[in-house]
């Protein structure tokens, strides 16, 4: 009963607001109901790479270009577009440096597909970038969208940036894996043998994931699977 209390009064206190507009919204909401209008939900799609395809009726599919060239990890899923006002959030909570976002989103992640596996590794910032920005947005998510105590623990120190890289957004995809190539090392003793649940705010064209993926599995890892709160669509 005192619980219920306590949380009532914080309610009325600091009540929940929308992560794009700061609306007030329903406490367990991550966004107004105008914000949430504007979402995109990914349905199914290539089992590997999770990019919608045409005509998909949710079985077992491969897109051409993971036919043609399948990336090294073993799934990759995002439960939503980059686009409308979950892209306004993300970018709140990465340039306006708003940490408490994390946990909306996090909700929002945690709602659609929440991290399984043996440990939940965030995609690292060069300690460069993390300094200037003051926190990883990945981490925060990670920790952020674990459902319960029993959820695969967060391990922010089993992969490093070790190449302080020039932002990807201006390059193009053959640019982007050679940016991020050998920029990621993984710390062996942490992964070897186990099943890793990658976690990143958005998935463009995959260069990240992929070199993250390659670093984990030259340490051991078992497997790695990427999750993303959104995907941008090519």
């Amino acid at each position: 009963m005192l619980k219920q209390i306590l949380l009532a009064a914080r309610a009325l206190i600091y009540p929940a607001r929308c992560a794009t507009c700061d609306q007030i919204c329903d406490e367990e909401a991550s966004f107004c109901e105008l914000c949430a209008e504007t979402l995109e939900p990914i349905g199914a799609g290539c089992d590997r790479c999770g990019l919608p395809l045409a005509g998909s009726r949710g079985g077992p599919a491969r897109c051409l270009q993971c036919l043609e060239r399948p990336p090294p990890f073993s799934s990759a899923r995002a439960p939503f577009q980059f686009g409308g006002a979950l892209a306004r959030a993300i970018r709140r909570f990465k340039w306006a440096r708003l940490p408490e976002l994390a946990t909306p989103l996090g909700r929002l992640l945690r709602g659609s597909c929440a991290p399984a596996g043996d440990v939940v590794v965030p995609v690292p910032l060069h300690p460069r970038r993390l300094r200037a920005r003051e926190f990883n947005q990945a981490a925060l998510l990670a920790y952020a969208a674990r459902a319960s105590s029993r959820a695969p623990p967060v391990d922010v120190q089993a992969l490093d940036r070790v190449r302080d890289t020039p932002p990807q957004t201006e390059l193009g995809v053959i640019d982007r894996r050679a940016n991020v190539r050998g920029a990621f090392r993984a710390h062996e003793d942490r992964v070897r043998g186990k099943s890793i649940t990658l976690v990143d705010d958005v998935m463009t064209t995959g260069a990240t994931a992929e070199a993250c993926t390659r670093a984990l599995l030259d340490a051991g890892a078992r497997e790695v699977a990427v999750l993303t709160l959104a995907r941008a669509m090519p």
